[in-house]
């Protein structure tokens, strides 16, 4: 990235945030009245369209990686296997960490599970009266949509598109008749 001084990297910094020119001028420190000359005279100024470039190429590349784990995370929930989320025993595992068995395992629901988890609500009941009262606790675990995250997967993978186009032989458009007169009683 190109050396700037501290002036201009606060415009290219401002510039960034809006696109707007004039008003990434006045934000870095330059007149109000010749913010509109000083901003288009900046962006004209090699070293500072470089850095704007540089910087909207890590932005897009930042981005692209945020996408690819957004993308990560759908598939996650599209394909998540509540199975993992209990022990042999069927117990719900432990969401948190420090948890073992009597053999000193830890226990522990795998991240995949956790990260497909919608919510989660942990009530404590009593059964019985009285001497022979018990308590115990329900937990409730509520998945994000699993269809849901399967139909954005494809979308975003393209297998899955909302229009449908056709056409006849070789792309020749296809040709449709409608007959709107009531039928007759022969038909």
């Amino acid at each position: 990235m190109p050396t700037l001084t501290a002036k201009q990297a606060v415009f290219v910094a401002e510039y960034l945030v809006d696109f707007n020119a004039t008003a990434a001028a006045t934000r870095a420190g330059y007149s109000a009245k010749t913010a509109m000359q000083q901003g288009s005279r900046l962006l004209k100024v090699p070293k500072i369209r470089e850095a704007v470039q540089a910087a909207l190429a890590e932005r897009e590349q930042l981005l692209k990686e945020r996408a690819v784990r957004v993308l990560e995370e759908t598939y996650g929930q599209a394909v998540v296997d509540l199975g993992d989320a209990v022990d042999a025993d069927g117990k719900l595992l432990p969401l948190g960490s420090g948890f073992k068995d009597a053999a000193g395992k830890e226990l522990r629901m795998p991240a995949a599970v956790r990260r497909a988890i919608a919510s989660v609500e942990i009530e404590t009941r009593t059964e019985g009266r009285g001497e022979d009262a018990e308590s115990y606790t329900v937990t409730k675990i509520k998945l994000h949509d699993k269809k849901a995250s399967q139909e954005l997967f494809l979308r975003a993978a393209g297998k899955l598109r909302n229009k449908v186009e056709l056409t006849g032989k070789e792309g020749a458009p296809i040709s449709v008749t409608f007959n709107l007169s009531p039928p007759t009683q022969d038909e």
